[in-house]
């Protein structure tokens, strides 16, 4: 007798060609599938209880558009019951054994769908944790979530040669994000700093390969992390091995880093790239004692180098020292003022009458003339001088200033 394969990757070719028609399937297809669902799936192709092209063809239609997930309540089986139902975003929930028993009928025993239930209720027990810097390399031997880094026999590694060694160091800040199954298996893991995450990786299923896992996901979202393009400025061990350096596979769009020292390696440009999968990088070790990198990641004599009030580092022919702020700031960010002294252009403004009319002073030094045929323009305070009225006006006509208003309060009384 002939049987038939149920499993994800057909139900995922039909939702392909749906998902051009429906969009709310697109919504609902993002979702992992109940495991109740995948348990029974695996049952009926392994005993070979789907018989008929049409019992096959049937049960695959139902699942690609009903897309059945785990409920709110976090073990039973939510779905979607049709077309209106899912442009409304609405869900049928019911039991996992009900759903099973209406999906494949008599093709899943009633004593098997209890046992099924039994393994989906404590598959759908999971522990999220992040794991310390200490505890990365042993995870990335145990856990089940495949990629290039955990292709340890391939490529030899042992725990003292593994890629993520580089993590390891707890002033650094690395730890690594797990989803921990009912069996203690660490099944979903994110590498994290802080509460930052790049890229997730689930278990998968028919021979697939670094898979994303959006239940991680989804925890990470509810823990407060945050996901980034990529681990710019953050830093990583410097281990050297052979005629360079242990080196993993960065995800992101920061694989480029630069050594700061004979232990320390920073992400963020630089002549070391790591995004290779062998878990070793090449490296420029000429001999740089005496010398830093610049923002831009060339190297320069520390006898050249600034670092600015915002930490950059700079040749200082691009930098200006400003004494009132004892720091150095970029060039563009400077100018000098009346008296020849190098000033932040934001603690300055134009002079706009006088004799150094057009230069920059500090705002400090400036008042602006209330009287005066100058009246309104933004001067020096040593060139200017407070009438008897109270009025502000030049120095130079505060003489004749005074005698007008003498004369009109003589001529008032």
């Amino acid at each position: 007798m002939s049987s038939f394969k149920v499993s994800e990757c057909e139900i995922k070719i039909l939702r392909a060609y749906l998902n051009e028609h429906e969009v709310w399937l697109q919504r609902e297809a993002s979702r992992p599938a109940h495991p109740i669902v995948i348990s029974a799936m695996d049952w009926a192709t392994k005993n070979e209880t789907v018989n008929t092209l049409q019992a096959c063809a049937q049960i695959i239609s139902t699942l690609a558009v009903e897309c059945p997930h785990l409920s709110q309540d976090g073990e039973r089986v939510a779905y979607t019951n049709n077309a209106e139902a899912g442009a409304q975003n609405r869900h049928r929930v019911c039991k996992c054994g009900s759903y099973v028993k209406r999906i494949f009928g008599g093709m899943v025993p009633d004593h098997v769908v209890e046992k099924l239930v039994h393994k989906a209720r404590n598959e759908g027990k999971i522990e999220f944790k992040v794991l310390p810097p200490a505890e990365i390399v042993a995870a990335m031997f145990e856990t089940t979530a495949t990629s290039c880094m955990t292709q340890h026999k391939e490529n030899d590694w042992s725990k003292d040669t593994h890629p993520y060694r580089v993590f390891e160091n707890p002033e650094h800040g690395w730890g690594l994000a797990v989803l921990i199954n009912w069996e203690g298996k660490i099944t979903d893991r994110a590498l994290v700093n802080g509460k930052s995450w790049v890229r997730h990786y689930g278990t998968p299923t028919n021979g697939a390969y670094s898979v994303p896992s959006p239940t991680l996901e989804a925890k990470l979202d509810a823990q407060g992390f945050t996901k980034v393009s990529g681990w710019g400025r953050l830093f990583i061990e410097r281990i050297a091995r052979g005629d360079g350096i242990i080196g993993p596979y960065l995800d992101g769009d920061n694989t480029y880093c630069h050594r700061i020292d004979k232990n320390t390696i920073q992400i963020g440009r630089g002549d070391i790239h790591l995004e290779g999968t062998d878990g070793f990088a090449c490296c420029d070790d000429e001999d740089r004692d005496g010398q830093v990198q610049d923002e831009d990641g060339d190297w320069i004599d520390e006898e050249d180098a600034v670092t600015l009030e915002s930490g950059e580092v700079l040749h200082q022919y691009y930098a200006t020292y400003i004494e009132r702020h004892a720091g150095y700031y970029r060039n563009i960010q400077c100018t000098e003022d009346w008296r020849g002294v190098s000033q932040l252009r934001t603690d300055c403004r134009v002079i706009q009458h006088g004799e150094y009319q057009g230069e920059f002073a500090l705002a400090q030094e400036l008042t602006p003339l209330t009287d005066g045929h100058a009246a309104g323009s933004i001067v020096l305070k040593t060139e200017a001088a407070t009438a008897s009225n109270g009025a502000i006006v030049l120095c130079d006509e505060l003489e004749d200033y005074e005698a007008s208003i003498k004369q009109e309060e003589e001529a008032a009384s």
